[in-house]
Order: C-alpha cells, then sequence, then structure tokens
C-alpha cells in the first residue's frame, strides 16, 4: 500500500467518525493531516489527493489539503488543474475547485488566462 493510499485511507476513517459532518468538523480533520503533513513533498499531497478523489469522492477535503500545502499547491499548472477538476458536476464541486484551486491560481499566474477562457466557453455546463 502506498504511502498516499495509506493516508487517504486514514482521512477517510476520520472524517467517516465525525459524529456530524459538516464544514468546521471535516475542515479539523483537514487541518490535522495539513499540520501532520506540512513538510511533506508536494507529489505525495497531490498523489493524496487523487487517492482522495479516485476512491473515496473526498472532492473538497482534497482540493483543501493542495491548497494549505504551500510547495504542493504552487506546483499545479493547467494539466494539474485538469485532472483535479474532472468528474465536477454540480455547483457545489464547481464552487470548490473554483474558490479553492483555480481561481487562486489564475490570480497567481500559475495557469493563463486562455484556460479560463476555454473553460467558460465550454458547452459542458460544468
Amino acid at each position: 500500500m502506498t504511502e498516499a493510499r495509506k493516508l487517504a485511507a486514514e482521512i477517510v476513517a476520520d472524517l467517516r467518525a465525525l459524529p456530524v459532518r459538516n464544514t468546521p468538523n471535516e475542515r479539523a480533520v483537514r487541518r490535522k493531516y495539513s499540520q501532520k503533513l506540512r513538510r511533506a513533498q508536494p507529489e505525495l499531497i497531490l498523489a493524496l489527493a487523487r487517492e482522495l478523489l479516485a476512491n473515496y469522492g473526498e472532492r473538497w477535503v482534497a482540493y483543501e489539503l493542495i491548497q494549505a500545502h504551500k510547495a504542493a499547491f504552487q506546483s499545479l499548472g493547467e494539466a494539474e488543474l485538469e485532472e483535479f477538476g474532472r468528474g465536477i458536476n454540480s455547483w457545489w464541486t464547481v464552487d470548490a475547485f473554483a474558490r479553492t484551486l483555480a481561481g487562486p491560481a489564475w490570480r497567481q499566474g500559475q495557469i493563463a488566462d486562455a484556460l479560463i477562457h476555454r473553460w467558460a466557453h465550454s458547452p459542458d455546463l460544468w
């Protein structure tokens, strides 16, 4: 079992053990792991986010883990954002992606205006 897969399983177990799954409680779990992983290589954080998305559907926590890890966030480019944006299918997933990853990456010049224009003109609502 890879380190990312093991960590993803731990995070999901902590989330499932919450008495109430709401933003403050889920964010507390995410902060616990962000603190634990603050010195991790960006590749581990991205691999962990991929595991959370692909195997558990934990999009919001995955996005926040990336955003909270400076080096992982700074490593995002067009390819990574396209990857982490796959599967968006509702307004909440659009908001989570746009406010947590895509918007801040665009603001910091990590992706070009052309990508945002392409997304805006896409026939795919999501």
